[in-house]
């Protein structure tokens, strides 16, 4: 079965990307924003990067209305307006996407999820996408900000070790950084 790899536009052109896309032989880039849009980076707009896809012989797939790190869904916000990630598993869009996602890597397609932070520390394409396709047995390797691949299991062991405390259930992987509703 083959593997997914993971990637964060930040501040890169869509040249970057897809010569990292290429570098991993990635025929599909699916985009899990919630909002795909990018007011600093234009060529992640969507109609920009649907247009950059099709020259590029790389298929685009939006996702972000069942894998996005801000759904529409006031219940999965909880009471400070951060995203309860526990509570986003259990929704039925959210499984839908995965299972999308699984269907793909068991085609042994060539498969790159993209969303807006370099860092995939940083980012619900590690702490929630990755965790759960890593348990469905699914490879999951994520291009870092300098271009270098990270397992699932690397990523999870630097965002814990940032922790403070050692003995304390960890916020960063079930909630999200920012607040975005209250």
């Amino acid at each position: 079965m083959q593997g997914i790899y993971t990637v964060g536009h930040g501040t890169r052109s869509f040249a970057e990307i897809q010569e990292l896309l290429r570098a991993r032989e990635c025929d599909f880039l699916v985009d899990v924003r919630s909002s795909p849009f990018s007011k600093f980076n234009p060529d992640f707009n969507i109609d920009q990067l649907r247009r950059h896809t099709a020259s590029a012989g790389i298929t685009y797939v939006f996702m972000g209305d069942q894998l996005g790190g801000r759904p529409n869904d006031p219940q999965i916000y909880d009471k400070t307006g951060k995203i309860d990630y526990q509570q986003l598993r259990c929704k039925e869009y959210f499984q839908a996407g995965l299972e999308r996602l699984e269907t793909a890597a068991k085609k042994d397609l060539h498969v790159c999820i993209m969303c807006s932070e370099e860092r995939p520390e940083d980012c619900h394409r590690s702490k929630l996408i990755g965790a759960e396709l890593q348990a469905r047995g699914i490879n999951v390797t994520h291009i870092d900000k300098a271009g270098q691949n990270s397992s699932q299991i690397v990523v999870i062991e630097r965002i814990a070790s940032s922790q403070l405390d050692l003995f304390s259930f960890d916020p960063a992987l079930t909630r999200s950084r920012g607040r975005y509703k209250r």
